[in-house]
């Protein structure tokens, strides 16, 4: 490992709390829920059982004197108030909503997750999904407990984008926690820590966690069985809802992905839509695949007809320097490819 990535890693594996005893242990973290999660659920499961299972994941350490020390990563699973450890204070994810009410906006906020991350992912998902706006069921109305917005975003990718903003975090900086904010057209999820890889390789670049252990375990208790990991869970999801191409960016040491909320291509900026044939070519080339006129036109949702429109993105992203023909004449590849 180099220099920094024991950094990063010291940290998940840090003692951080010396000499607990047994029943400390099960008033702090919410020890049987995370378990059930891991699915290690076995109703037969003494407490003791559950201690055994714990130190098994490298979650704790017998102290020898009846007691444990506890690790960072325990409690960033499973604690049942982040608050109480100086460490971790003010690490909750944190949400932003943005409602527009005529030329004014209301900024309203609150934090969801005053729990450790894996056993309040699934109520903090929850939270965005129900405010969320879906733009052609919009009502300005700005009356006590009138209708907000209503959205189609796939659950999938706002998962995913937020799993990957907590367990990239960089707990070694006291910047901003994960933060989830909600406009009207977008959704903005960031967390604090520049990425590992460029951010215009999150699609297909090689994998770097910051936090491997608290990565593995909070895919392994919050992902559902059989679903594609991470970006490629997000991008499939992305095209197939035919949303806008998500940006991603990162400076002054926090990493954000803006993901859009649904627009007809017809208002897609030039940007946006050279960055989605760039996307769509780095997600395929993921697989082995080239891009086409025809997977292109699929992904921006355009009919049969609008064949010049395909070729005129393509040719744009050409130019752009960003994808490349394939010398076997299959299409295109990312320039990089």
């Amino acid at each position: 490992m180099e220099g920094d990535e024991l950094e990063f890693a010291a940290f998940e594996g840090s003692i951080l709390l010396e000499h607990v005893n047994r029943q400390r242990m099960f008033q702090h973290f919410a020890i049987a829920r995370f378990l059930a999660m891991l699915g290690l659920d076995d109703p037969g499961l003494s407490r003791d059982d559950m201690l055994h299972a714990l130190a098994d994941a490298g979650l704790i350490v017998e102290d020898g004197q009846g007691g444990h020390h506890v690790k960072a990563i325990m409690a960033l699973t499973c604690a049942t108030r982040l608050n109480r450890y100086p460490a971790l204070r003010d690490r909750g994810i944190g949400l932003v909503f943005h409602r527009e009410v005529g030329a004014s906006a209301i900024r309203w906020e609150d934090h969801w997750t005053p729990h450790g991350y894996a056993i309040w992912f699934g109520t903090t998902l929850r939270a965005i999904m129900e405010y969320m706006p879906v733009l052609r069921d919009y009502v300005d109305d700005d009356s006590e407990g009138g209708p907000l917005w209503h959205i189609d975003v796939p659950e999938a990718a706002i998962r995913a984008f937020l799993l990957n903003a907590v367990v990239h975090q960089d707990f070694a900086l006291s910047g901003p926690r994960p933060l989830v904010t909600i406009f009207r057209d977008r959704i903005e999820i960031s967390n604090a820590g520049l990425p590992l890889i460029p951010a215009d390789r999150f699609i297909d670049g090689q994998r770097e966690d910051r936090n491997p252990a608290f990565a593995r375990l909070m895919f392994n208790a919050c992902k559902p069985a059989g679903e594609p990991q991470g970006m490629k869970l997000a991008m499939q999801a992305i095209e197939d809802a035919g949303l806008p191409p998500p940006l991603f960016a990162a400076a002054d040491g926090v990493t954000i992905v803006t993901l859009y909320l649904p627009r007809a291509f017809a208002g897609w900026t030039p940007e946006e839509r050279v960055r989605a044939c760039f996307q769509h070519a780095q997600f395929r080339n993921r697989r082995s695949e080239a891009i086409t006129a025809a997977s292109l036109g699929a992904r921006l949702g355009l009919a049969d007809d609008a064949a010049e429109t395909v070729a005129a993105v393509i040719r744009e992203t050409l130019a752009a320097g960003l994808i490349k023909p394939r010398e076997d004449g299959a299409g295109y590849a990312p320039a990089y490819a």
